[in-house]
C-alpha cells in the first residue's frame, strides 16, 4: 500500500504505523515510487487502534467532564454566552480527536502541532494567554484513559503552554 501527503506528516512515520509500505510527500513523488520495485515484504500495521478507538468512543463524556472541571479553573467561563460555550465544547472535541489520531499513529507531533494552532486561535478569539494550558489541565482532571493522560503530560511538559499556564 502507498500513502502520502501532508495529512500523514513530513516523514512517513504515520504511514508506516498505519501499515503503508511506501510513503511519498507528494503525488509526483508517489508516482516515482511506483516506477521502482515493490517492497520485498509488506508492512503490518503497528497502530494502537484499541487505545485510539477507546478514546474516540469516550469523547463526549470527556468533553462534558472537562467542561465541568473548567468552570472551577477558568472563572472567565462564567461570562461566556451559549455560542462561546459551544465553541469551547467543540474545541475540547477537537483536542480529544487529535489526541486519538496521535495515539493511533504513534506520532505525538500531530497533537502538539494542533495544540499550537489552537493556542493561536484562542488568542485570536480574544482569550487571555494561558487559556489553552488551563483547559488542558481541566481535561486532565476528567477521568481520562491512560493514553490521553500520558499524551497530555508529554505535550504540556516543556512546551510554551507550560510557561503560559504560569502567567494566568
Amino acid at each position: 500500500m502507498i500513502a502520502g501527503g501532508r495529512g500523514l506528516g513530513p516523514d512517513g512515520h504515520r504511514a508506516r504505523t498505519l501499515g503503508c509500505d511506501l510513503w511519498a510527500p507528494s503525488a509526483r513523488a508517489g508516482a516515482e515510487l511506483l516506477k521502482g520495485p515493490a517492497p520485498d515484504r509488506f508492512r503490518e500495521p503497528s497502530a494502537d487502534l484499541g487505545s485510539a478507538l477507546a478514546l474516540s468512543l469516550s469523547r463526549d463524556e470527556l468533553v462534558a467532564a472537562a467542561m465541568e472541571a473548567l468552570v472551577h479553573r477558568l472563572p472567565l467561563l462564567a461570562q461566556f454566552d451559549e455560542e462561546k460555550l459551544a465553541r469551547t465544547r467543540e474545541d475540547y472535541g477537537f483536542i480529544v480527536s487529535f489526541a486519538a489520531a496521535a495515539i493511533l499513529t504513534g506520532d505525538e507531533r500531530l497533537f502538539v502541532e494542533f495544540l499550537g494552532w489552537l493556542d493561536g486561535l484562542l488568542c485570536a478569539r480574544g482569550l487571555p494567554p494561558g487559556t489553552l494550558a488551563v483547559s488542558l489541565d481541566a481535561l486532565a482532571d476528567a477521568p481520562c484513559p491512560p493514553s490521553l493522560l500520558g499524551l497530555l503530560e508529554e505535550s504540556r511538559a516543556g512546551s510554551a503552554l507550560s510557561a503560559a499556564r504560569e502567567n494566568t
